[in-house]
Formats: structure tokens, C-alpha cells, sequence
């Protein structure tokens, strides 16, 4: 009767281990010469699904930003501003307490600038200064315009570097509570 008992929560337990945990991998090998694509998934799971090639790319993407926003930042903490040259440093700063927002990258497409609720922030560079910055809750709805060109006091901000963190800044993008923000 133990033996019985034994062999069913042994095989219960690999059929769990199997189905539930598993061994999932995936890659993306990308032919530079022919410029295809190809996708390599192994799945040894009963419950989970395979990683598809879109989830690569998305994970592959999240992670080239994260590593290009490391490098950025930890060249700047060194002092190193020479891959800044030429460009604005700016800074998304939300100080509502409850609401996360984000703004595109005005020169490159489909990159989110978000700021977390409660001061959260986050840098970026530009090469020019957009014609309007728009911010949105993450819903996608438009919370504010801000048109720096056509703010009087504007190019003497610019003209000034303004310490935010460890960084001096050109310009601070700062969202109060949704529907009031400011540049600094």
C-alpha cells in the first residue's frame, strides 16, 4: 500500500514538474546576409505555451533600451558627456501621486518615455527641440500639450543647465498632478 501510495506522488509530482514548470527555450538567429529572421523554440511543458517569435522580439527590444538607458546613464555619472554632444538631456518628472504617464520619444518611433507615479522620472536626449511635447496617462488619453518654442522665457531655460539628480539637464518636463504641468 506505501509502494502504491510512493509511485502516485512520485508521478503526480513529475507530472506537475512537467506540466506546470517544464523547460521552455527560444532564440532569434538573424542572417545578416539574407536578412531573414529565423526563430528556434523547444518546449518540454504540458500547460505552458511556447515563446513565439513576436515575445522574442518584444523582450529583445525591452532589453536593448534597457541596456542603451544603462550605458547612457552610467557614462554620465562618470562625467562623460561626449555621446551627449550636440543634444539636449531632458527629463520627464511626474509628481502626481497616483497616476503613471508617458510621452513618445519625439525622434524615435514606437519609444515610450514613462514616469512612474510620486516623483518618479526618466531621462532623454534630443537632437532638437520638438514643436510640442504631448504627455498622456496610460490609458492614451492626452492629458497636456506643452509648445516650448512658444514659450517667451524658453531659450533662456535651455541656455541654462539645471542639476536634477547627479545630472545637469537642459530642460525638466515636470507633471504635477495630471492636467497641470511645467517646464523648468
Amino acid at each position: 500500500m506505501k509502494t502504491k501510495i510512493f509511485i502516485t506522488a512520485v508521478l503526480a509530482l513529475a507530472f506537475l514538474a512537467g506540466g506546470c514548470a517544464g523547460h521552455r527555450s527560444a532564440e532569434l538567429n538573424l542572417n545578416k546576409e539574407k536578412g531573414i529572421i529565423s526563430h528556434k523554440d523547444t518546449n518540454f511543458s504540458l500547460l505552458t505555451p511556447s515563446i513565439g517569435p513576436v515575445d522574442m522580439a518584444l523582450a529583445y527590444s525591452i532589453k536593448k533600451e534597457a541596456d542603451t538607458k544603462e550605458l547612457m546613464i552610467s557614462s554620465m555619472m562618470r562625467g562623460d558627456t561626449a555621446g551627449l554632444s550636440g543634444r539636449y538631456l531632458m527629463v520627464l518628472q511626474n509628481n502626481d501621486l497616483r497616476h503613471q504617464i508617458f510621452m513618445w520619444h519625439p525622434e524615435i518611433p514606437n519609444q515610450k518615455i514613462t514616469a512612474k507615479p510620486n516623483g518618479g522620472f526618466d531621462y532623454f536626449t534630443l537632437r532638437d527641440i520638438p514643436e510640442e511635447f504631448i504627455i498622456y496617462d496610460m490609458a492614451g488619453s492626452i492629458l497636456t500639450k506643452i509648445q516650448p518654442r512658444y514659450i517667451s522665457y524658453f531659450n533662456e531655460k535651455i541656455s541654462h543647465k539645471k542639476q536634477f539628480g547627479a545630472f545637469l539637464v537642459d530642460l525638466i518636463i515636470t507633471v504635477n498632478k495630471v492636467n497641470d504641468s511645467k517646464i523648468n
